[in-house]
């Protein structure tokens, strides 16, 4: 029985590392997320610029093209 709560001790030891972990992940892809929404409404504000005739269509182009890692 000893080899029982043996093993019983190491899944509850390790089951609460697993939580950091996947909350770590979670964090990450809202980064990503948050990134990517980020990049568009970047791309959305240049477009404005470019629609008001601030910025050429090739600067335009040109900065879509970094926001979206081309």
């Amino acid at each position: 029985m000893a080899l029982g709560n043996t093993l019983a001790q190491n899944l509850s030891a390790v089951q609460p590392q697993a939580q950091p972990q996947q909350a770590a992940a979670q964090n990450a892809q809202n980064a990503g997320e948050q990134k990517e929404k980020s990049n568009i409404e970047q791309i959305r504000e240049f477009k404005q610029l470019l629609d008001e005739g601030i910025i050429t269509q090739e600067e335009f182009n040109l900065k879509k093209k970094q926001l979206l890692g081309l």
